[in-house]
């Protein structure tokens, strides 16, 4: 099966967030998942290069060129499960419960759709709506020792306010237009606005430590609005084909009722992503495909800025510009993947991916609560041909769990481990009218 071979695929984004209700859980990436849809699922995000679905638009606006009209649409699922590990007896300003605390085992649903249309013989155009950003953890309300009596805190709860609860997504809806400037090279541009919701629980005891209390924790889904801009590029001159995109920072609106505890006053800006793709036809039948994707965490205060302690007189307090982040590091992803066609019909695909680590070991206390630990992706997948217009396809991701180990920031005697796997599923359905 060549490039051009099977532009029909199904499109169901396998996304951190969802459309209504949007909830949100820790994936690939620290916030991002490693693809949108389920043909690049199943080759653990692989495919940029090769646009198969509706749904390709989310990562490069250019990949719509050669889909010509086609509708695409479905559901993912995330399943995933975190941990807590704190070893040492603690001291200091916040010491934590010594032993393991297992986070909630949750399903997170996420829909995704788009729709192409070849207005001309050289210009597409393309509606969507995904989910594409988010974190999400949650952890007992078990009583913990260490904790200040009452009205201090709860006394219970990994950080002392009950039952520990942090939750973030983002949905995009773009209009895109590609246009073909030379024989087989595309050019694409899509504008995004970008709905998100957080919402934190169990984290009061830190207002003590904040520059706005009344707005740290327990105040329920806060909203925000967002703007940004994605830039592609599409060539597929045979037997070959190459795609590269930019996605600028997310302008986020802030969130008010979390100013106290988000740094930059409730700031919370969507990180810039960079790709490239490469697809190749090593026979009629076997498709290749590697891509490489750079996050800049960075750049957005509220993910990278480090731990600063506020308890400390004199130190930023939570919420300012500058305050205590996740501390996150920039992330870059190797996605290796390759699909099969064994009749017309039936297509397999699997597929391998691996990143760096985003978390430093200095910064595991914040990111206890969105533990961006994972690394590795094992995918795989299939497709299936039902007609000439309709195509169903399915993929799975399985991360095993990645630890990371340092100190607690507050209580430097102290070690954690925090750890995150992950399963993912997506089918998707794809109609070419």
């Amino acid at each position: 099966m060549g490039l051009r071979g099977q532009l029909a695929g199904a499109g169901v984004a396998l996304i951190i967030g969802s459309a209504v209700p949007l909830h949100a859980a820790v994936a690939a990436s620290g916030i991002l998942p490693n693809s949108n849809n389920a043909t690049n699922k199943g080759m653990a995000g692989a495919g940029m290069a090769l646009p198969q679905d509706a749904v390709a638009v989310s990562e490069n606006p250019a990949s719509i060129g050669v889909l010509g009209n086609m509708a695409s649409g479905g559901l993912s699922l995330l399943f995933g499960g975190a941990e807590i590990d704190v070893t040492g007896s603690g001291s200091g300003f916040f010491p934590l419960e010594e032993g393991r605390t297992d986070g909630e085992e949750r399903w997170f649903q996420v829909p995704a759709a788009a729709v192409t249309y070849a207005a001309t013989d050289r210009l597409s155009l393309a509606l969507a709506a995904y989910g594409y950003f988010g974190l999400g953890d949650a952890y007992p309300n078990k009583p913990q020792s260490t904790c200040p009596p009452p009205p201090a805190s709860t006394g219970t709860g990994v950080f002392c306010g009950g039952t520990l609860t942090a939750d973030f997504g983002a949905i995009f809806f773009t209009a895109t237009a590609a246009y073909e400037v030379l024989p087989n090279l595309w050019l694409g541009v899509s504008p995004i606005g970008t709905f998100t919701r957080f919402k934190l629980q169990g984290a009061g005891f830190f207002s003590a430590a904040s520059s706005d209390p009344d707005n740290v924790s327990n105040n329920g889904w806060d909203t925000a609005w967002g703007h940004g801009l994605q830039l592609g590029v599409h060539y597929d001159p045979g037997p070959f084909a190459v795609g590269a995109s930019w996605q600028s920072v997310i302008d986020m609106d802030s969130f008010g009722d979390y100013a106290g505890i988000i740094a930059d006053r409730g700031n919370l800006d969507l990180p810039a992503v960079w790709r490239l793709g490469l697809a190749v036809p090593v026979t009629e039948r076997l498709d290749v495909a590697i891509d490489v994707e750079h996050v800049q965490y960075s750049k957005v205060e509220g993910l990278s800025n480090e731990f600063v302690n506020p308890l400390v007189p004199g130190n930023t307090l939570l919420g300012e510009p500058g305050a205590t982040g996740f501390g996150w590091n920039d992330n870059t992803s190797l996605q290796f993947g390759a699909q099969y066609g064994v009749t017309e019909a039936l297509t397999l695909r699997a597929g391998y991916a691996i990143s760096n680590e985003i978390v430093p070991e200095d910064q595991v206390l914040f990111s206890s609560v969105a533990p961006g630990s994972i690394r590795q992706h094992y995918a795989a997948g299939f497709g299936y041909k039902f007609s000439d217009s309709l195509v169903v396809d399915f993929g799975a991701s399985w991360s095993p769990a990645e630890e990371v180990e340092g100190p607690n920031n507050l209580s430097p005697d102290q070690q954690l481990l925090i750890a995150l796997d992950s399963l993912e599923l997506a089918l998707g359905l794809s109609w070419r009218y």
